[in-house]
């Protein structure tokens, strides 16, 4: 019995040695043109521009750092329209080909770095977004909060999710047998209050009726033939 536990322990360090080149090399070239673009603004950004960024001013800027980079997920109209009460919420997310490094200066969320893989390679795809760096870290921080009161404890990272036809952004949590969605800011038009826990039963509905108003009139029809 020794003698098998050893060897599946050599094995298994084996193939973590194999698998780690091909895990972190991607993360690895992201950051390393995440960084080079951060220093290369530094130099050549004004007060103003850093200013307009979010940032106190250009020294403030050249003080900041890349935080952790997050992933950013997203729902199609399609899966949000098909999506019943009482199911996995989870399995409507799906992952995009954006990563956000948020931008810290003085222990602060200032801006935030989009990055995008196309055609392989990793390029920026905009920088700014200072409201929206400020409210995810707030919204993280009532998260953390409520850990222990809502369960969470051994929970998946929160995943950071944009519905580009809703002009909407959530933290999605799942926890053994509970889903909860966390609004980034308050949205009044779709009953929303920012950094409050939802469950989907309670909001989805609103989402799809919502979206119903979005989609063009053959496309809503469509969807009554087919459905």
């Amino acid at each position: 019995m020794k003698i098998k536990y050893i060897s599946s322990v050599i094995v298994l360090i084996l193939c973590m040695t194999l698998l780690s080149p091909g895990l972190y090399s991607q993360e690895d070239e992201m950051k390393e043109v995440a960084i080079s673009s951060l220093k290369e603004w530094k130099k050549t950004f004004s007060d103003d521009q850093a200013r307009k960024l979010g940032f106190d001013s250009k020294a403030d800027f050249k003080a900041s750092e890349l935080g952790t980079p997050f992933k950013l997920y997203t729902i199609s109209p399609d899966a949000m329209m098909g999506y019943e009460e009482g199911s996995e919420f989870e399995k409507i997310v799906a992952e995009t080909n954006y990563y956000v490094y948020p931008i810290i200066s003085g222990g602060e969320n200032k801006a935030l770095l989009w990055m995008v893989k196309k055609e392989d390679k990793w390029q920026v795809a905009r920088l700014g977004s200072s409201k929206l760096a400020k409210d995810i870290r707030s919204t993280e921080g009532t998260i953390g909060d409520q850990i222990p009161e809502r369960g969470l404890e051994g929970a998946e990272p929160p995943k950071f999710v944009r519905v580009y036809q809703l002009y909407l952004d959530f933290f999605f949590i799942k926890a053994a047998e509970k889903e909860y969605i966390v609004p980034i800011y308050t949205i009044p038009a779709l009953l929303l209050e920012g950094s409050k826990f939802y469950t989907p039963a309670e909001i989805v509905p609103q989402w799809k009726e919502d979206l119903k108003k979005k989609m063009p009139p053959e496309e809503e029809g469509k969807r009554i033939i087919e459905g």
